[in-house]
């Protein structure tokens, strides 16, 4: 009982610690000086130009566009300073009043409001971040537009990076990043013995067409978050094994990130993903492990991540009603009731319509090859033996994580359908669970974590 109540102490504390740290950080985020910031989203501009709002990277799938718009709202809200008071605000389209923040106020404005100059134009098309990038050579705008639901994490990271780099640099550098991160990845599954698991990750990651979302400063939010957490899990299995807690944190941690970070993309594969691979941990572990215990953590853990992930998002709404604007709950709880309505674009829409906007982006020859060929392998890789009660309660499990990104979708369906050229790669963690499934089920075990097993090194046992 003391034990469990150490934990919760930690839980609690690591998440207010999450919150103070990242009020500091959009704080100072906010003070930087935007000087060579401004020069280089100047020179966005003609990137932009060259590609358009939505530039397809492979095929002619929607499932490959890249989102400029937002990439270019980054750079907008980065490159805000604060001065020159303008005639009215902007709130998600809606005009305010003008409150002429100054001083200390001017600070928490920029910090928590996500602001960006706004140009009201003949040629806008209602894109904000796309219509409002070609204006930056321009002195006098029209507007400030806010946008503060979400917490915009990245505006430190992205500043620092603004002042040394073109946006053409952090691109190559992202597009860097993620290949470094994968390369690791595929290593530890390797060195831990999970080739196929490991291959079967390369399928899920290929669905997500990696050529698209390894170049956007949008989507590579959440994919950068999955991979780190995956390489952590893969790399420090038995360090999270032997602390009590330490996954349950783990996870908060992840949602906390997420919310921090992500604009509302395709955050549920930062959950499934971790989720699949803790799965396996516990799996290849030299313990062995009372099921009821293994279910409650896996419980646990889901529950945390969503702890993490929606407190997060609340505590900004709290931050910006304290220091900012006092109708932020008012204006969230709006979004919402949009967000999760089932009318989209002033028509009607179903179930069945969300998941088929989603499902239809993995319509293409070679993923269906692919997924089909991965598919055969996790079925005929293996002699099949009779499963342990682990293995089957581990398959049940896995099968109640690829049913999270179809809730997910079908709660958020306003937002699922309209955006669906991003949020089908919620479903890529689907596919992931379900093949993973299949090899767990069929007794794709680690040499190492069987031969402890057999040999009964259990110094980590979990009592029964």
């Amino acid at each position: 009982m003391k034990q469990n109540l150490i934990v919760v102490r930690n839980l609690v504390i690591v998440f207010f610690v999450a919150a103070i740290v990242g009020m500091t950080l959009n704080i100072i985020a906010a003070a930087l000086p935007t000087g060579r910031i401004h020069y280089h989203v100047i020179d966005s501009t003609r990137i932009f130009a060259d590609e358009g709002k939505a530039p397809r990277a492979v095929t002619d799938n929607n499932a490959s566009l890249g989102d400029n718009n937002t990439d270019a709202w980054m750079l907008l809200i980065a490159d805000y300073n604060g001065k020159g008071i303008v005639h009215d605000r902007v709130y998600d389209g809606v005009s305010h009043l003008d409150r002429n923040y100054s001083g200390i106020k001017s600070l928490f404005h920029r910090a928590f409001d996500g602001s960006s100059y706004f140009y009201n134009g003949p040629e806008n098309s209602g894109l904000v971040g796309y219509d409002n990038i070609f204006h930056t050579v321009e002195d006098d705008p029209d507007t400030i537009w806010l946008y503060p639901r979400y917490w915009h994490g990245w505006m430190l990271p992205l500043k620092l990076l603004l002042m040394l780099f073109t946006y053409s640099d952090i691109r190559m550098l992202l597009l860097i990043t993620h290949m470094f991160l994968l390369f690791a990845i595929i290593l530890a599954f390797k060195k831990r013995g999970r080739v196929l698991a490991g291959v079967t990750f390369v399928a899920a990651i290929i669905s997500m067409y990696p050529t698209a979302y390894m170049q956007s400063m949008d989507y590579s939010v959440c994919t950068l978050i999955m991979e780190i957490a995956l390489l952590l899990l893969l790399n420090f299995n038995r360090w999270l094994d032997g602390k009590r807690g330490a996954y349950l944190v783990f996870f908060m941690i992840i949602g906390i990130a997420t919310s921090y970070f992500d604009f509302l993309t395709f955050p549920t594969i930062t959950l499934t993903f971790p989720l699949v691979i803790w799965m396996l941990n516990k799996l290849d572990s030299e313990s062995e492990h009372n099921i009821r215990q293994l279910i409650i953590e896996f419980v646990l853990c889901g529950i945390l991540w969503a702890v993490g992930y929606f407190g997060m998002w609340a505590a900004k709404w709290l931050v910006v009603t304290i220091f900012t604007d006092p109708d932020m709950i008012s204006n969230v709880l709006s979004q919402i009731t949009l967000r999760t309505s089932d009318v989209a674009n002033k028509e009607q829409i179903t179930f069945g319509d969300v998941m088929e906007g989603n499902f239809e982006k993995f319509n293409e020859l070679f993923i269906q090859i692919l997924g089909a060929v991965v598919l055969l392998m996790s079925v005929i890789i293996g002699k099949f033996k009779k499963p342990s009660k682990e293995q089957v309660v581990c398959t049940v499990l896995l099968c109640i994580v690829a049913l999270v990104p179809v809730v997910w979708l079908s709660v958020l369906a306003n937002h699922a359908y309209i955006h669906s050229h991003f949020t089908y790669r919620n479903l890529s963690g689907m596919f992931f669970a379900i093949l993973i499934a299949i090899q767990v089920i069929k007794g794709h075990t680690t040499q190492e974590g069987r031969k402890g097993r057999i040999n009964g090194v259990t110094k980590n046992t979990v009592s029964k």
